[in-house]
């Protein structure tokens, strides 16, 4: 479900999406100069994603140690720490596409 942070993200995204309408309407910009800034704003975009979903890990070593006879793993920290990304917080997912997409329609040169 939804949480208090995609809600706020939500209504920025609102908010932002009808200033670019009103802004387009009223002053008619170049197509190339739009596609610019929604490449520039899905850039940040997917950065604040990551860099927000970074978390500190410590590092750990296995270990064998014996218990009641039988032997088992035991994960003892190294004293040092890593950055981790889950999965589902990794940059230019499938839905991340359009960044692609967007480069490709400024580098390409016949407008047809």
């Amino acid at each position: 479900m939804f949480s208090p942070g995609h809600l706020i993200w939500i209504g920025i995204s609102v908010v932002l999406i009808a200033g670019g309408l009103l802004y387009c309407l009223r002053r008619r910009p170049p197509l190339r100069r739009i596609l610019y800034v929604c490449f520039i704003i899905g850039v940040a975009s997917e950065l604040i994603k990551v860099v927000s979903a970074i978390q500190i890990v410590p590092m750990v070593d296995p270990a064998i140690v014996e218990q009641g006879g039988a032997l088992a793993v035991e994960w003892i920290p190294t004293g040092e720490y890593t950055p981790y990304l889950a999965m589902e917080h990794l940059p230019l997912e499938l839905c991340s596409l359009y960044l692609v997409f967007l480069l490709l329609s400024l580098v390409v040169k016949h407008e047809r």
